[in-house]
């Protein structure tokens, strides 16, 4: 029997990103509020009660928004929620983490990755002592800096490279990376597109593994490990994204990989390490939405897949034209 089922489909409008409380693209906070990253229209949002947006932030006020903060948001790429309920906002096209105090209605530039030297940045994240992690998508580098924003050290060497099996933080090398999580180990896995891999960073121990990926593009591997699987490289033209865009981990640490160049998700089982498709097909056609009433998983329609977030026992898979799956157990 399968894992996993088909809980809903959504189409969404790009203006309307979300609806029944869930949103298109965006994340969970711990507490389960749902953040909405609307990248088109460059604004962030927390929804409320009766799908009415508690807050939102972004350079334009929003419609139905409760409370706007006026930020100088560009191209919101990925966020995080702290422990005291601030939410980070990686803004990819100015390069700054923008902190936004939804209990005080306020938001400011709290990390200006610029200055700091680094290059286009991707994802941030904490890890379970509070500390920021951001990767940057040309700089080729994952820096860890303190819950106030100071850099603590940097991995990689600024140029592209790749390394199989394990290596120490001082000889790690990267390439374009997209996507960032901790996992409940503490870990950091590290979605290096550019590779076509999955990195997994372990701070305690201060190496990179190679987990996922042998550093070259193709759809093979499933049912075998996933050290020695491909994944896709993709035909759209965004050249920060060469391979998959985005991944999750679970409450036992299986990751769940967007495989955006072969339209598919992956999980990968971290007890074996066996990798296996588990929702889409590899080929799609671009001109059909998913149906609402699909059902079976590997008839899902995902030629703009985008991301995937795991949070309490479900699935979230967006196709970029505003498709959402939401995925559980069964």
């Amino acid at each position: 029997m399968t894992e996993w089922g088909i809980e809903k489909v959504y189409n969404f409008r790009w203006k309307t990103p979300w609806k029944d409380g869930y949103a298109h693209f965006g994340f969970h906070g711990r507490d389960g509020r749902q953040y909405i990253i609307n990248t088109e229209f460059n604004w962030v949002g927390c929804i409320g009660e009766n799908d009415v947006l508690e807050w939102s932030a972004g350079p334009e006020p929003v419609t139905g928004s409760k409370l706007h903060i006026t930020l100088d948001i560009n191209v919101p790429n990925a966020g995080c929620v702290a422990e005291d309920g601030s939410v980070l906002i990686a803004s990819e096209a100015n390069n700054i983490v923008f902190k936004i105090e939804p209990d005080k209605g306020i938001g400011h530039e709290f990390i200006d990755a610029g200055k700091m030297g680094m290059k286009y940045i991707g994802s941030c994240e904490y890890d379970l002592d509070g500390n920021i992690w951001i990767i940057e998508l040309t700089g080729c580098r994952v820096w860890k800096l303190d819950s106030e924003g100071n850099s603590i050290f940097t991995l990689g060497t600024g140029s592209k490279g790749f390394q199989r099996g394990t290596v120490s933080f001082e000889e790690a090398e990267f390439s374009l990376m997209s996507c960032l999580k901790c996992g409940p180990d503490g870990n950091l896995y590290v979605m290096d597109s550019g590779n076509f891999a999955v990195r997994m960073l372990n701070p305690y121990e201060r190496t990179v593994t190679t987990i996922v990926g042998t550093g070259e593009p193709g759809y093979s591997g499933d049912g075998d490990d996933a050290s020695l699987a491909t994944l896709g490289k993709g035909d759209y033209i965004i050249s920060f994204y060469e391979g998959p865009w985005y991944l999750s981990v679970d409450d036992e640490c299986n990751i769940y990989i967007a495989d955006t160049g072969n339209n598919v998700l992956r999980k990968v089982d971290r007890k074996t390490n066996i990798i296996t498709t588990i929702a889409g097909k590899h080929k799609v056609d671009r001109t059909k939405r998913i149906g609402p009433d699909e059902k079976d998983l590997l008839q899902i329609n995902l030629p703009y897949l985008v991301s995937v977030e795991y949070f309490q026992g479900r699935l979230f898979i967006a196709d970029w034209r505003g498709d959402l799956v939401i995925m559980n157990k069964v």
